[in-house]
């Protein structure tokens, strides 16, 4: 790390070959790898253009942001977060959510920069309205029979409540292992829970379903379900109490294989086999 040159450096020198049309091979392969890596990665949420997808768009943001900081956010987005940043904590605030770790190394990242700086600010088309009216009720239902796992999805990927809670929906139970969905529909807008369940940008979520995504008509089932599916945020916010439940549970089943096993050997050999052959021995004499 120390004897390479600074990130910045390195992209402005990226510029001025590309300014007086000397791009050399490296350059041109990352701007290449750049842009593969954006679009399998980052259009989930992101565009080139102006226009916020589930993220903002990216038109311009090397004019806004200083190179390092970049780097930093595209290679550890949790961590800049944590350490205080005021503009990743604005940008959370703005967006009603953090960006993900997608595990870029400083590389790739590199690479995304060098494509930004030649991609041309194109705007996503404008996305239509996910609902011109109230979703079917049978639409709703299908999404909540889907969210909880009771009707697979087509690619056999997990339910959603194996991973997030929804609280005050009738959900009757959710994992864990993600954040609680209450009320994501009106945080994020329409748009983007479909962007999201159709690419997940997050790397858990994206491996759970890679090869086998929601089909479209799951990813607007789903979406219908969302719509609403949960107000209370103050419940949202507060961890389950699910140890509770879960030592009851093991207590019941421990009894449970008790009593079976009971039943199942209850004719069983209850004394050491020497002690009947001495007790005979004592009768026969």
């Amino acid at each position: 790390m120390s004897m390479r040159s600074p990130p910045g450096r390195r992209i402005r020198h990226l510029i001025l070959l590309a300014g007086i049309g000397a791009l050399p091979a490296v350059s041109l392969e990352a701007q290449t790898a750049g842009e593969a890596l954006f679009q399998s990665t980052c259009t989930a949420c992101h565009s080139v253009g102006s226009d916020r997808v589930v993220g903002p768009g990216l038109a311009g943001v090397l004019d806004r942001r200083e190179t390092s900081w970049l780097i930093s956010k595209i290679t550890g987005p949790d961590r800049l977060l944590a350490s205080g940043d005021t503009i990743s904590t604005r940008l959370a605030a703005e967006h009603s959510m953090a960006m993900p770790n997608m595990g870029i190394t400083e590389d790739q990242a590199e690479s995304l920069l060098a494509y930004l700086f030649t991609a041309a600010p194109v705007d996503v088309a404008a996305a239509p309205p996910v609902f011109t009216a109230p979703p079917r009720e049978a639409d709703v239902l299908l999404g909540r029979a889907l969210f909880e796992g009771r009707t697979r999805l087509d690619g056999r990927g997990p339910s959603c409540a194996s991973c997030h809670g929804l609280t005050g929906a009738g959900v009757s139970w959710g994992g864990n292992l993600a954040v609680d969905l209450t009320g994501a529909y009106e945080r994020l807008g329409g748009p983007a829970v479909q962007a999201i369940l159709s690419s997940p940008p997050f790397p858990a979520m994206r491996g759970a379903y890679e090869g086998r995504p929601p089909t479209q008509p799951e990813v607007a089932a789903l979406t219908a379900f969302m719509i609403g599916a949960g107000t209370d945020q103050a419940a949202a916010a507060s961890p389950r109490n699910v140890g509770f439940w879960f030592f009851g549970a093991a207590l019941l089943g421990t009894a449970l294989l008790i009593g079976i096993s009971s039943l199942a050997w209850r004719g069983r050999r209850t004394g050491p086999v020497y002690r009947e052959m001495f007790e005979r021995q004592i009768k026969s004499r």
